[in-house]
């Protein structure tokens, strides 16, 4: 029996893309792992962590840290006072984020962290300025100082490898899911709502989305553009846009939404639109899969490993393939066919799978790693 700590500081109770990826994983390991001891590190911000998160088994504790709102007031808990908090205490400390302590060694304790991706090395302006320069400096140093690292795509595990000179046999790969499946109905009667669903900022390409949909209205004028997310980085020019917009009646903004609306739109609507300049994944084109909605997304990084043969892709840098792409998603033959692949493709991202991917690394054991660090810095 092994005794795993969790960090789970960085989530708040309105739970967006990393976070839907531990809390699936969790609920997984519920019920696939009733043998290791479990200790779950939550901000005091979330104030029902077990109905949040969805935590019930007995093996499973929730342990509350301070709230710390100011940035460095929290790196300095994160690399200082927590470790302290886990020396000795435990065999292994996972973090779904590259978020793990790089000046304190903890030996005897195995740490696994999580990158998704490189994002902050491929999107300018996502984090100010002493932001950038810490996520920066955590992602290159997490993999120096974890045993092993966990990412969520093949692309992703590419890049890491390649950009931050890390063993390949190092990085493992272990896919986002989801545990709803509705079988695709090409003859259903959908709704003409395109829809994108994510932070609302740069890098998501929404400035190409609005022009590709005011193109597109050129031809079909009873359509509407929904985005659902929070309000994100650099977003003041893009709200501006959609209010010039000659389609802004069309073009609704409408903030965070619940999973059961969020499940609505994919089972009725006309298709997700998702041209992102960059993902680690992308859960949102999984998330359509599984629940039967046509998808229109980027050909670019780890897109195509999630859409495979049943997307639609399109250039993010192309307005006029974007708009390309809408035509075909209301396309009666193209959506037939590439609705043949979404029971096979859904497939590929089994949920006990990847789980167990992860709690093999979890017990897999450890070799005396921080010695063999130490000795090498």
């Amino acid at each position: 029996m092994k005794h795993i700590c969790i960090n789970m500081t960085m989530f708040s109770e309105r739970i967006t893309g990393t976070g839907y990826f531990i809390k699936r994983i969790l609920k997984v390991l519920q019920q696939i792992d009733n043998h290791n001891k479990y200790t779950l590190l939550f901000s005091s911000s979330v104030k029902e962590p077990q109905e949040v998160f969805g935590i019930f088994a007995g093996n499973f504790k929730v342990k509350k840290v301070p709230l710390i709102k100011n940035k460095i007031c929290r790196i300095a808990y994160e690399q200082f006072f927590m470790p302290l908090e886990i020396k000795n205490r435990f065999d292994v400390f996972y973090s779904p984020v590259p978020s793990v302590p790089i000046f304190l060694k903890l030996k005897g304790t195995k740490i696994i962290s999580t990158i998704h991706d490189l994002t902050p090395f491929r999107i300018e302006g996502k984090y100010g300025f002493f932001q950038q320069k810490y996520v920066e400096l955590i992602t290159k140093k997490a993999p120096k100082v974890s045993e092993s690292i966990v990412t969520v795509s093949e692309n992703s595990k590419s890049d890491i490898c390649n950009e931050l000179l890390v063993d390949n046999k190092k990085v493992h790969v272990i896919y986002n899911f989801t545990e709803k499946q509705s079988l695709p109905d090409s003859k259903k009667k959908r709704n003409n709502i395109f829809f994108f669903v994510g932070n609302i900022q740069p890098g998501k390409n929404i400035q190409r989305m609005i022009e590709a949909f005011e193109a597109f209205s050129l031809v079909k004028e009873k359509y509407e553009l929904h985005l659902l997310g929070k309000i994100g980085w650099k977003s003041d020019g893009l709200i501006k846009r959609i209010e010039s917009s000659p389609r802004a009646n069309n073009i609704r903004l409408l903030g965070y939404v619940s999973d059961d609306v969020l499940d609505d739109y994919y089972k009725n609507s006309a298709a997700l639109l998702y041209p992102s300049l960059y993902e680690g994944f992308g859960i949102p084109p999984l998330e359509a899969i599984s629940l039967g909605c046509p998808i229109v997304i980027s050909d670019l990084s780890s897109l195509p490993e999630v859409g495979g043969e049943a997307a639609i892709y399109v250039d993010p840098y192309s307005v006029e393939s974007i708009k390309s792409g809408m035509l075909q998603a209301i396309d009666k033959e193209v959506i037939a066919e590439k609705f043949m692949f979404y029971e096979k493709q859904i497939r590929k991202f089994d949920s006990k799978v990847q789980t167990q991917r992860l709690l093999a690394l979890f017990e897999q054991n450890s070799i005396d790693y921080y010695c063999e660090y130490e000795s090498k810095s």
